[in-house]
């Protein structure tokens, strides 16, 4: 009977402990993020995108495509700067990986970003539940075109990348995971197994 008051106490002291890991851990994380992402950028450039969103009451400005980076990253042209910009929600296969068949689909899926967004000008949304910018000190954004269509949401529809949350759920996590499931049961883009070898 001594025992299990004892027991009761280590595993709530235990939790606590846990919790209060996890709790610093995002902190830390967080704090890291923002110092990276102001390094590289400067103030104007990150006060004009903090207005940027999708929504037309929300539209101030679009924003030029300067380049794409690969399936899942992109340059965009804010206040004369160049911004990196990391797309929430997706994940595409890594043009620098080694093995062939990943290295043929990273290409296909740039191949697709950039015939949808080359030349475009964009509108970006961030999401609060993201954070502002990644441990790399890209900024975090759904991407919008002029039409008003997810391009995130689009390159997932169509099979060159597929949902990804990284540590949170995100706004359109629902729906970015329906888009994969669809497109993958049609075996749109890189869920075509003959994909590489058209």
């Amino acid at each position: 009977m001594k025992n299990k008051p004892i027991n009761k106490y280590f595993l709530i002291s235990l939790a606590a402990l846990t919790m209060a890991a996890i709790s610093y851990s995002r902190l830390d994380y967080g704090s890291r993020k923002e110092t990276a992402a102001m390094a590289d950028k400067s103030p104007a450039a990150v006060s004009d995108l903090a207005t940027a969103s999708a929504t037309p009451e929300e539209q101030e400005k679009s924003v030029p495509v300067i380049r794409v980076i690969d399936g899942d990253t992109i340059v965009v042209g804010i206040s004369g700067q160049q911004i990196h910009v990391r797309l929430i929600g997706i994940n595409s296969p890594e043009l620098n990986d080694k093995r062939t068949q990943v290295a043929c689909l990273a290409q296909k899926a740039k191949e697709e970003a950039q015939k949808l967004l080359d030349g475009q000008n964009i509108y970006l949304e961030k999401d609060i539940t993201q954070g502002d910018h990644d441990k790399y000190g890209r900024l975090l954004a759904y991407i919008f075109t002029a039409g008003n269509a997810n391009f995130n949401k689009l390159m997932i529809e169509e099979g060159y990348a597929y949902e990804y949350t990284y540590n949170l759920p995100y706004k359109y996590q629902n729906e970015f995971k329906t888009a994969q499931n669809e497109a993958r049961t049609a075996q749109k883009g890189l869920w075509n197994a003959t994909i590489c070898s058209k």
